[in-house]
């Protein structure tokens, strides 16, 4: 196994459970430079302090050379801010990094697949991030080793710095209506448009209303667009979350896109074209925004 030649940052928290599988996968790669984050304890959670130091404990055992920088929060800043500053830190010392959250398990050709990446469409601004998820676990690619999506996710990824400064948690471009009409033009569906704008604008209001937002990838979501991007998506996931059940913030009940299987690439075959993949994002986001009758079907099936 080669050693991974990309700064890898690890987002964690107080799950020392998932943590210690997502680090056991980032030891057997070896990184050479590595990169924590983690958010500090909740007020009226008791609980925090100890799986914190546990955490702590176990990205600590490390066997080989490498720099090792440490971002660790004394106060809890949410599943929005910490993310958001801590990612902003890593960018602040290198060009590009991987990115694992505590319950994001990788294949371990991901990282070789992410390095690989990188390097050949850094200077290409037609490509924001690489993904690991592919949400269907395999996808006709027409023969290549992976596609352009919209909907490439932050469950295990990568990216770049000149991606990472245009990032804006605020959603700050949206106070302006020629950016939003310019913005209603740019999906597939007038469906989606709808359902992907309302998200965008309520987030920007809770914003600007103080509140403490407890997410960070909705607004890189809005970059995508905004910024007219891809993401790159592995014909055959690479990436298993398994961050369900009470630990979990926002994954509380499955997932149709978590504990999903894995697989092995290693010879990549580069696409000959550039270009969005619409059915998979169409099916993706069928999923994700279902149409009324399905959501109204789906509510009553939960009643029964």
């Amino acid at each position: 196994m080669e050693r991974c030649n990309v700064p890898v940052a690890l987002i964690f928290f107080n799950r020392p459970q998932t943590l210690k599988k997502v680090f056991d996968a980032v030891a057997q790669v070896q990184p050479k430079q590595l990169f924590f984050i983690q958010d500090g304890p909740r007020e009226g959670h008791e609980e925090d302090a100890v799986n914190i130091v546990s955490c702590r404990k176990i990205v600590e055992d490390i066997t080989w050379d490498c720099e090792i920088y440490r971002n660790y929060s004394e106060i809890n800043l949410g599943c929005g801010e910490r993310p958001r500053s801590g990612i902003t830190w890593v960018f602040e010392q290198v060009d590009r990094a991987i990115i694992l959250e505590d319950d994001c398990v990788p294949e371990l050709s991901f990282f070789r697949f992410c390095e690989i990446l990188l390097e050949k469409y850094e200077m290409d601004t037609r490509v924001g991030m690489i993904s690991g998820l592919n949400h269907f676990v395999q996808w006709n690619t027409g023969g290549s080793s992976y596609f352009f999506s919209k909907a490439g996710a932050n469950s295990g990824w990568a990216t770049w710095k000149r991606v990472w400064v245009t990032y804006d948690f605020q959603l700050k471009l949206l106070k302006n209506q020629h950016v939003i009409r310019l913005l209603k033009g740019s999906f597939l569906t007038k469906r989606i448009e709808r359902a992907i704008v309302k998200r965008f604008l309520h987030t920007r209001k809770r914003i600007e209303h103080k509140e403490k937002i407890s997410y960070w990838d909705i607004q890189l979501e809005a970059n995508k667009y905004l910024y007219h991007w891809l993401a790159i998506i592995p014909q055959k996931n690479m990436i298993c979350n398994i961050g369900t059940g009470d630990g979990a913030t926002h994954n509380k009940a499955e997932s149709p896109f978590n504990h999903l299987p894995v697989y092995h690439q290693e010879h990549l075959i580069h696409p000959k074209y550039l270009m969005q993949d619409v059915l998979y994002d169409r099916k993706y986001y069928r999923i994700i925004y279902p149409a009324i009758s399905k959501r109204i079907y789906l509510k009553l099936r939960s009643l029964k």
